[in-house]
């Protein structure tokens, strides 16, 4: 079964004027605890602001809802390119998880390089456990949202998984980090929300040693499909998985989502083809019925 596209609108924005925001140097302590967060304040201005309801630049396809972390409150920020930073997040059944929103503060349009890193860790007691993937995120859409706070601009990003990650349900990490080394800071910060889930939003410096709670929540959508519980397979979703879900990705094998003839629920793993990995799941799961 697919979910229905979600679509958002593009926001046509006139940036607010404000002095960016310098990183400090190397070696300052005082300094680098100022960079690594930005506390919240009552001098912290918000400037401009983008449509109500508009909250992103780019449509992210046929993918729904999958974990709601909250949007962003322009209350504080957490650096993440010196720092390595991590959100807990909760699955309430099998899911695949296709693309990813989340907003950042930035001093200047030319802050971040261009590479965004992520991990998904194990939850381990309400920090990040041991890692199950990582990789490159493809960029989707970058967008000014209009907001100016402390003169940063804040930024929506989607981004889409290099290959949709299939996690049972559970408590899981995203680790994100927007830059290709974790030596320089680049003033780029991860906005915070008032309505979340879980723990703390935990933090590593220069991506190694021990994670350490940052005593902040962050905002963060994940979008995907959630598959029909016990059931993974069942593409006509008539309760079973049998010669009917595996006709129908044998007649789209190969294929992809330009070609003629292409069954998009076929597409079991939504990576936009039709090959061994979706038959693999309709011949494990052969024969099973859905509870």
């Amino acid at each position: 079964m697919r979910w229905p596209g979600v679509r958002v609108c593009v926001c046509l924005v006139a940036v607010c004027g404000g002095g960016a925001w310098a990183g400090p140097a190397s070696g300052d302590a005082e300094a680098m605890d100022a960079a690594r967060v930005m506390r919240p304040s009552s001098a912290l201005g918000v400037h401009g602001g983008a449509r109500e309801g508009c909250v992103g630049g780019a449509d992210i396809g046929e993918n729904g809802l999958l974990f709601d972390g909250g949007l962003p409150n322009q209350q504080n920020a957490n650096e993440m390119t010196r720092w390595l930073q991590a959100e807990d997040f909760e699955l309430t059944q099998a899911s695949v998880v296709a693309s990813i929103r989340f907003w950042t503060l930035e001093a200047a349009p030319t802050a971040w390089a261009g590479v965004c890193n992520y991990a998904i860790y194990e939850d381990d007691g309400g920090a990040p456990g041991a890692m199950l993937e990582s990789g490159v995120l493809n960029l989707i859409g970058r967008t000014l949202t209009g907001n100016i706070v402390a003169g940063l601009a804040e930024i929506v990003y989607n981004f889409s998984f290099p290959a949709p990650v299939s996690l049972e349900a559970g408590v899981y990490w995203i680790g994100l980090h927007m830059h290709t080394g974790c030596t320089t800071i680049r003033s780029i910060l991860w906005v915070t929300t008032s309505n979340n889930f879980g723990a703390a939003g935990h933090e590593r410096f220069e991506c190694l040693g021990a994670w350490e709670p940052n005593g902040n929540q962050h905002a963060f959508l994940l979008y995907g499909e959630a598959q029909p519980p016990g059931c993974p397979g069942d593409i006509d979703g008539d309760g079973s998985v049998d010669v009917v879900d595996l006709g129908r990705v044998l007649a789209s094998f190969g294929l992809c989502s330009k070609d003629v003839g292409f069954d998009p629920d076929a597409d079991v793993t939504l990576d936009g083809c039709v090959g061994e990995a979706d038959l693999g799941v309709v011949l494990e799961h052969f024969g099973a019925a859905c509870p």
